[in-house]
């Protein structure tokens, strides 16, 4: 699958004997990926923002403006989760994974806890 800026996909856990489903939209382009949830100020818990970054490579991502404290996930290029961190509200600090990271996803805060989400977990993306 090719993904787009504003795409709307699935990306899927395996928590056990169940799946987690986080529908979310992509962003690609520098325009998007600069922006994230910048300016928000209420979200839903069960709606993301799914990153692709240009190169595979510690990824850094700040809460520049974002006013929601967020769980940023970390996904290497084969699709495994390998950090998970929590963004402070507009905290300018570059926060990411000491392993390279294709993706990132950005959800708030609470639902990795909630849905028993954890690092080395294995990922799959679907269009909507």
């Amino acid at each position: 699958m090719i993904l787009r800026d504003l795409n709307k996909i699935v990306v899927k856990f395996i928590v056990g004997d169940r799946e987690v489903h986080l529908p979310c939209l992509s962003l690609v382009s520098d325009r998007y990926l600069a922006k994230g949830f910048m300016g928000i100020r209420q979200a839903k818990k069960n709606i993301g923002l799914f990153f692709v970054f240009k190169e595979s490579k510690n990824n850094t991502i700040w809460m520049k403006n974002t006013y929601l404290p967020l769980d940023i996930i970390f996904v290497s290029k084969e699709g495994i989760i390998v950090e998970i961190l929590q963004g402070k509200p507009v905290d300018e600090t570059p926060i990411g994974a000491n392993i390279p990271s294709k993706f990132a996803i950005e959800i708030v805060k609470g639902f990795v806890k909630d849905n028993g989400i954890f690092k080395g977990q294995r990922i799959k993306i679907e269009a909507m």
